[in-house]
C-alpha cells in the first residue's frame, strides 16, 4: 500500500529530458556543425547548468546560441559558456527578473562545434542541474548524440 502511494507521486514528478539533437553527425574535417541541447520538462524550469564532454582529438567547440526556450515568455536570461578545459564545455543560464519558471519542451542553447581530426566521438551530457523556481532541483535523464569525422574528400 505504502508503495503503491509512492509510485503514483513519482508519476506526477515524471523527470524531465535533455537531449542533444540530432542525435547522430557525420561530417568532414574543418566542417562546423551544431546541436541542440533541447528540455523537455512537465515542472517548471528556472534555471539550467550542464557540463558536455566530447574528444577533443575529433571535435572542437566553437560557440553558442540561446535556444529560445527559458525566454520564451520575455523573460531576459543570462547565459554563460566556459571551457573546462579540452573536450569540456560548461554551459549555464537562468531566468532573470522573473519569479515563475517554463515548462514543457524546446531548445535551451545550440552549440557549434568543428570537426578537427577523423574519427568518432560521443558528445555527452555528463552533469546536468535543472532548478525550479525557488532553486529545488528538478531530477534529469539525459541523452547523448556522436559525431563521424570524416576526412576531406
Amino acid at each position: 500500500r505504502g508503495a503503491a502511494a509512492a509510485g503514483a507521486g513519482e508519476s506526477q514528478t515524471e523527470p524531465a529530458t535533455m537531449a542533444l539533437l540530432p542525435a547522430e553527425h557525420v561530417v568532414a574535417v574543418d566542417e562546423e556543425f551544431a546541436i541542440d541541447v533541447t528540455v523537455t520538462s512537465s515542472s517548471e524550469l528556472f534555471s539550467a547548468g550542464f557540463q558536455l564532454q566530447f574528444n577533443p582529438q575529433h571535435i572542437a567547440y566553437v560557440d553558442y546560441f540561446e535556444g529560445g526556450f527559458l525566454d520564451r515568455d520575455g523573460a531576459e536570461i543570462t547565459v554563460q559558456a566556459t571551457s573546462g578545459g579540452a573536450g569540456i564545455v560548461r554551459m549555464g543560464m537562468s531566468r532573470m527578473g522573473s519569479e515563475v519558471g517554463v515548462s514543457g519542451s524546446g531548445s535551451l542553447v545550440t552549440l557549434v562545434f568543428r570537426a578537427v581530426g577523423p574519427g568518432t566521438s560521443a558528445i555527452e551530457i555528463s552533469s546536468a542541474a535543472l532548478r525550479a523556481p525557488l532553486g529545488a532541483p528538478i531530477a534529469v535523464r539525459m541523452t547523448a548524440a556522436q559525431v563521424t569525422v570524416r576526412e576531406r574528400e
